[in-house]
């Protein structure tokens, strides 16, 4: 069991990201990281923009099958 002393010394550390000393830029591993995210955002976004179309085209028949007459579609945001 830790100390209440080794707790709060645990709690108190800090885990430097980027400083001064390397001119205010992240790490390269961590860079990569985010750079891989942004590049995968489109990708996501029409697969997205996919699911609402086919639930909006989907909806829309089953209303029609019912006797409604409406229209859905969905909208890149």
């Amino acid at each position: 069991m830790m100390r209440q002393s080794q707790l709060r010394r645990q709690s108190t550390q800090r885990t430097g990201i980027f400083n001064y000393k390397d001119h205010w830029q992240l790490p390269v591993a961590l860079q990569a990281g985010f750079d891989g995210e942004k590049k995968a955002e489109p990708e996501m976004d029409k697969v997205q923009h996919l699911r609402h179309k086919r639930f909006a085209e989907d909806s829309q028949g089953k209303l029609k099958t019912r006797g409604f007459g409406i229209t859905a579609w969905s909208t890149v945001a």
